[in-house]
Parts: C-alpha cells; structure tokens; sequence
C-alpha cells in the first residue's frame, strides 16, 4: 500500500484512546509547585534548622575539646599520682626486705618480721646457695611457695640494677597458682637473698580509681604484661598488652595523652599514661570517649532546648511574615482567576498596610481592571452592532436567495423544454450552455441558503428509515454523467450484504454525498472519482456508523493550503485565490465548508488526506442506526 493509502486507512479507522494524557496529567499533578506561602515558610525553617544544627555542631566540637583537655589533664594527674604512691611502695619494700633478710637468723626476730612482711605483702624470703639449693627460708603466710626457675634466679644473680639499694625485681611470674614479683639480693659466696611480693597492694590501688561508668586504671609491669586490670580475664591470664599503641609508649619510659582502641573493653579510649622509674612499670588511666561525648551532650542540652525555643518563635514569625508576603498575592491571583473566566466586576480592597511595591501593583491592577472594562463595553456595543449587521446580511442573502431560486427554476424549465423542441442543432448546443450555467447558479444559490442555515445554527436533524443504498445510486446518476461529459470515469461501490435500510436524515447525507461528489468532479481532469460506502458496527455493539469515502485523482492541495479548506470562501482567498487551477473551476468555496458543518450536526465527522498533484480523498463518518422497527421497514 503507497503512503496515499495509507493515510486514507488512517482517516477511516476510529480514533483509539490512549491513556498517555492521563499518565501525564498524573504526573504533572505529582510535581505541580507547593503555595508561596508554604515555599516561604519551608525555606525560612530550612535555614533556621540548617544554622541551628551547624551552631550545635560547632558548640559540640567545641564543648568536646574542652572536654578532652580537662581530662587530659585530669587523667595524666590521677596517672602520675598512682605512679608516685607505687614508686614510694616499691621502695619501702625493698628497704624492709634488705633489712628482713639479714636478721632471717634470728629466730627471736621471726614473729616480728612476720607482721613486717604481711604488711608489705612479702609472702615469703627464702636464702638460696650458689647451688639454688635452700639454705633459709620463712613464710608469713604459713606456705612456702617453690623456687622459681633457674633463668630467674640467673637474671637476679646478674642485675645490676642500683635504684632499689640493690635488690633487683623479676617481671611478674607465675610460681605454682599464685602471680608474684621476685626480689633478688646478691650475698656472699654467691648466696642469694630473695623475696615473693604478692600483687594485692597493686590490686588495691587500682581498684580505688573508678570514674564514669568505664573509667578505671590499668597497672603493667616492665614486658607489658596485666598486673592489675579490672577486666578478670586480662589480668588473671596476665594478658601482653604491649601491642597497643599507649602501651608501648609507657614501656620505653614515656608519658602523656594518648587515644587508642581497648580490645578488652571494645571502645575507643582516651587514656593519661606514665611509668614508675623504679620498676619501669606501665601506668594508664583510661575512659571511654563515649562518656565523654555522651557528658557534652548534657552539657549541651540547655543549648538544645534554648534552639529549639528559639526556631520555633522564628518559625512562628517566619509564618507571620510568609502571610503578610503572600496574602496580596493571593488575592492578586482570586482576583486574576475571575477575569480569566471574564468577571471584570472583581473589587479590589485597599492594601496601603501592606508594602509598598504590592499597594502600586494593587493600584496599577485597579486601573487595568477598569481599562479592561471599558475595552469590554465598547467591544460588546460593536459586537451587538456587528451581529445585527450580520443578521440583516444574512436575512437579505436568504430573502435574495429563495427569490432568485423561482426565476431560476422557471428558467431551467423553459432552456430544457427549448433545448427539446429544437431542430437546430447549433440552437440545441447553445441552449445546452445556457441550461448548464443556470444550473451552476441555481447550485450556487442553493449553498448560499444552505451556508445561512448553517452559520445560523437551524440546522436540524430528522432522522427517518431510508432505502441509502437506492438514494445514493440515485444521487449518482447525476455525477456519472457529469463525470462522463469530462471524460472521467465514475465508480460506485457498495459492498455486498451491506444493510440497505438505515435510520438517518436522508436529505442531510444526500447533502454532504452531493457536496463531496460535486467538489470531486469539478477539481479532476483526468482519471477519476471512486465513491464508496460502508458501515461499521462498535465493537460494544451499541451503534452503527455510516462510512462514506470520496477519493479522486484530480489536482490535490498542497500542505499549506490544507489547513485552510474546511473554512468559508477559502476558494476565492489564502493560497487557493493565486491558484491558476482553482481559479479555473467555478464556486465562491463554501461546499466543504457546508459538509463538515452538516456532518459535525448529525453527531459525525468529516476529514480528508490530500497530496499536489495526486488527488484528494475525503470521509465522512456518520452515526446511524440499523435496527429498524417492523412498521418503519414497511414504510420505508
């Protein structure tokens, strides 16, 4: 099929709903634009919360250094503090331990240096051979607990340490199911003094620093293992804390304000660190930043509730303020919305407490309301005067019309009667031409009565049963031979089995049938004129339409001048008036213009696809009705 075709498929298939529209419609609906004044009052509480929260984070950040410097400072004291008190410890064991050892001999001395040892936590003190073999020994706590290993003893032996007077101090050892320190002290003939120092004292000590609610001390001797830990596990299995970053840092001998993450407490920790000098002992004292951050926000909730306060009283006035802003504007658009729809009698109310810029707009409005209404006034008077202008045409033209229509027809009569009785032949032949261009004028008058009717409104349908099939080939017979006299060919086409009788105006299809045929024989000078017809059933079943197609094969229009077709005298103005081929055929342009009006009136449509130089085709689509009463079939 050509693209000729095609278009005419198109043009006779019934229009299909889409629900793209509705998508659309929908979606516009989604993101139509809020009020002003909800514009107004969301960016006004978007600021204030956007300032309200960055002046809160900025007060946390702040109140949080401060937070960590108090207890930076705080916890480096606690520190060195616990530090100080074992440094002071250490050394008076060790004193009571030198002087406890040399008077071992003594057995007047035993009970006495019993309660001396108990109250140093000095389990025991044992007098060891050059041989590791016991020479002394005295237990304060009634058991004496085994040698420790050989490497230990050695190491003792080998220390050279000076700070404790001499006595040299193992790391923690575990020595049968208890945890001591051993002292060493050199004697003569490689003899070797040494001590069991219990961890209890430590113990205590770091019990007694408890802050917050994780907020303790940490106690580890010179390889980094837990001497006292408030996490049982740890310290039972004397756990090597010397991977953590502040660990480390204490066991070569430094001290400070470190953070670091605590395995055994699974939290990040903040801690002040030092180290006894004696022992080279790690001392921390540790606390979770949660608490630090959680204190700040207690700190901070007066600020939190003094910025709530304070952005609800602005929201308050930021609404306030969106109403004085928005209200004119409002009523500006009521009032815009009424002259819209064409109520110019809209009052404007006074807005001088207002601002200044909306009280001039609101003036400016007033003044164009009632430039408007004059316009109005004025346009409505001449509108008056042009419709009884139009009327008295449109009255004289049918008057004119109906009186031209008798002559005409008495003139007809004559030329045909003439035309009949003649014998001359060249008389016959200008008889001929007189009767057919008083047939053209009488065709003319009848599209200007039927062109008033229209443009007035009169037109009314009376639908009836009718034989279409016989009234169309009736009405045929005179466009056949029209179209013969112009050596065109003509074909009718009604399909077989198509329904015959139909419920419609008769003389209204005839009308449209005989403007369409009358339009297509005059613009075609070649080839020729195909009419067609059909109906359709919905698919509902709830009605019949009556298709009728009028194709030629004549000039064409092009797509300019398409747009112009359906309107009135397009013939002698637009596109078609410099058209040496439309100038060429007769009519004033009303015909087409009469059909889409007569078929739009019977509920129907008419519409066309046209190329230059191809032809045109034009369908009509009536509704009908099929179903005929038995009486009216009778009639009919």
């Amino acid at each position: 099929m050509n693209s000729m075709g095609q278009t005419v498929a198109n043009l006779t298939r019934p229009p299909a709903a889409t629900s793209a529209r509705v998508r659309f419609s929908r979606l516009v609906d989604l993101v139509r634009p809020a009020s002003l004044k909800w514009q107004i009052c969301l960016t006004i509480l978007t600021l204030l919360f956007c300032s309200a929260f960055l002046i809160q984070i900025w007060n946390y950040k702040n109140f949080l250094s401060g937070e960590v410097q108090r207890t930076e400072e705080k916890h480096l004291v606690i520190a060195q503090n616990l530090s100080l008190a074992m440094s002071r410890y250490i050394n008076d064991v060790a004193q009571v331990f030198i002087y406890l050892q040399a008077d071992l001999a003594q057995d007047d001395m035993v009970t006495r240096s019993h309660v001396m040892m108990r109250k140093f936590d000095l389990d025991t003190i044992t007098i060891v051979r050059a041989d590791n073999s016991i020479a002394q020994t005295t237990s304060a706590f009634g058991q004496v607990p085994p040698l420790p290993s050989a490497e230990v003893l050695d190491e003792l032996r080998e220390g050279v340490s000076t700070v404790l007077f001499g006595v040299q101090m193992s790391d923690l050892e575990r020595i049968g199911d208890r945890k001591y320190f051993v002292l060493g002290l050199n004697l003569p003939d490689g003899a070797l003094a040494i001590g069991y120092l219990k961890t209890d004292y430590i113990k205590s000590l770091q019990e007694k620093i408890l802050f917050g609610d994780n907020g303790h001390s940490a106690i580890f001797d010179a390889s980094g293992r837990a001497i006292a830990h408030p996490s049982r596990t740890v310290e039972d299995n004397m756990m090597d804390a010397s991977g953590i970053s502040v660990v480390a840092l204490m066991l070569e001998r430094k001290e400070g304000v470190g953070m670091f993450y605590s395995p055994p407490m699974d939290q990040d920790m903040i801690a002040g660190y030092t180290y006894v000098p004696e022992t080279g002992w790690a001392v921390m004292v540790p606390q979770p930043l949660s608490e630090l951050s959680a204190a700040v926000h207690a700190s901070l909730l007066e600020s939190y509730l003094v910025a709530l306060l304070t952005a609800l009283i602005l929201a308050f006035m930021g609404w306030r303020l969106a109403n004085r802003i928005v209200q004119p504007i409002e009523h500006f658009t009521r009032s815009s919305q009424e002259i819209t729809h064409g109520n110019y009698n809209v009052e404007l109310p006074d807005l001088e407490q207002s601002s200044r810029e909306m009280s001039t707009l609101n003036e400016s409005l007033k003044k164009m309301i009632a430039t408007v209404r004059q316009s109005e006034h004025r346009l409505r008077a001449a509108l008056r005067l042009e419709e009884q202008e139009s009327q008295r045409k449109n009255e004289f033209i049918v008057i004119a019309s109906h009186e031209l229509r008798t002559p005409l027809n008495g003139v007809l009569g004559m030329l045909s009667a003439c035309s009949d009785r003649s014998q001359d032949a060249e008389l016959r032949g200008y008889l001929d031409v007189a009767h057919g261009s008083a047939k053209r004028l009488s065709r003319i008058v009848d599209n200007m009565i039927a062109f008033t009717e229209a443009s007035e409104d009169e037109l009314k349908v009376s639908p009836a049963p009718f034989d279409a099939r016989s009234a169309l080939e009736t009405l045929c017979k005179d466009f056949a031979k029209r179209a013969e006299a112009k050596g065109l060919t003509f074909d009718f086409s009604w399909p077989r089995g198509e329904k015959r009788l139909l419920v419609a105006d008769r003389d209204k299809i005839e009308q449209v049938v005989s403007l369409l045929l009358d339009n297509a024989v005059k613009f075609t000078d070649r080839g020729g004129v195909v009419f067609s017809v059909q109906t359709e059933t919905a698919i509902d079943g709830t009605g019949s339409t009556l298709v009728i197609s009028v194709r030629d094969t004549g000039a064409g229009m092009a797509e300019a001048d398409q747009a112009e077709i359906f309107k009135p005298f397009s013939h002698l103005v637009g596109a078609q008036a410099s058209n040496p081929f439309a100038r060429h055929h007769q009519g004033i342009g009303m015909g087409l213009c009469i059909a889409k009006t007569v078929a739009t009136a019977m509920g129907g449509s008419l519409s066309f696809a046209s190329q230059l130089n191809q032809g045109s085709t034009f369908v009509a689509r009536i509704p009908v009705e099929t179903s005929i009463p038995q009486g009216s079939r009778n009639n009919a």
